[in-house]
């Protein structure tokens, strides 16, 4: 799969926050045809185009408290078999003290085709109704590097990704 991401740094950035459009174009030309498996477990990918656009807020709550909060929502139009999805996206997070923080986030997509299809093994949903909720504590090691542990489950849907997941990373800041 290659994804193409076009973003503008600010599309708007005022006193009341910041609002961005971002387009995405993802390609299955990666994949070959003769290695798709049909009967595996879970598949590499679908091998076809899919074109999203999102309209992304963001807003600092700086100076009343140390925190922030960001909405998205997107949607993806896919070219062959799969139904077109909304995405969307709430995230608000707040320092607790300078090295320690917590963040949530709800996201999630559903389909706009009449029901979610399944694969042959019944566990790969071909079209899905998805949303999960993640809560996330970081402690920041320096001003580039944090240690998270993350909560996520879902609120509704199934995937092959469906029960807790807990994770535990080390997350760097590039620029």
């Amino acid at each position: 799969m290659i994804q193409v991401l076009i973003r503008p740094r600010n599309h708007q950035k005022t006193d009341s926050g910041a609002l961005s459009l971002q387009g995405l174009y993802k390609t299955g030309e990666a994949y070959d045809e003769e290695d798709q498996d049909f009967t595996a477990d879970i598949q590499r990918g679908d091998g076809q185009e899919d074109f999203e656009l999102k309209l992304q807020y963001g807003q600092s709550l700086y100076p009343m408290i140390p925190g922030y909060m960001n909405v998205e929502a997107g949607y993806r139009w896919r070219s062959q078999k799969y139904s077109d999805e909304f995405r969307y996206l709430v995230e608000a997070g707040i320092d607790i003290t300078k090295a320690l923080y917590l963040g949530t986030a709800n996201f999630g997509n559903g389909d706009s085709g009449p029901e979610g299809k399944l694969t042959e093994i019944d566990s790969n949903p071909y079209e899905i109704d998805l949303g999960k909720l993640e809560i996330t504590c970081g402690y920041k090691l320096s001003s580039q590097f944090a240690l998270e542990a993350s909560y996520c489950n879902e609120l509704y849907g199934a995937s092959t990704t469906q029960g807790e997941t807990w994770s535990l990373a080390l997350a760097a800041t590039l620029f």
